[in-house]
């Protein structure tokens, strides 16, 4: 069993909160098996709450790459329309 202070518990549901829900209850495994045995303290669950997220989280596209892709359609469309 480990113990957690009501802070070190919000800065594990908040690294988890960004993830997909279906990587949620991993993520909070993965977490737990890395306290087990370690010196519990707010740095160390900070720390390895980033690590385990880096390993589920999928950055969103770039909203630069999908305003490319919309004006590229847009001006396809009033070229055509020209035409």
């Amino acid at each position: 069993m480990i113990a957690l202070s009501d802070e070190q518990l919000s800065t594990i549901f908040r690294h988890a909160s960004p993830l997909p829900p279906s990587d949620r209850d991993e993520f909070l495994r993965r977490v737990a098996e890395m306290l087990q045995g370690v010196v519990i303290g707010d740095g160390v669950v900070s720390r390895i709450c980033r690590e385990v997220q880096r390993q589920f989280f999928k950055a969103p596209a770039s909203t630069h790459d999908r305003k490319s892709v919309l004006r590229q359609t847009n001006l396809a469309r009033s070229a055509a329309s020209f035409e």
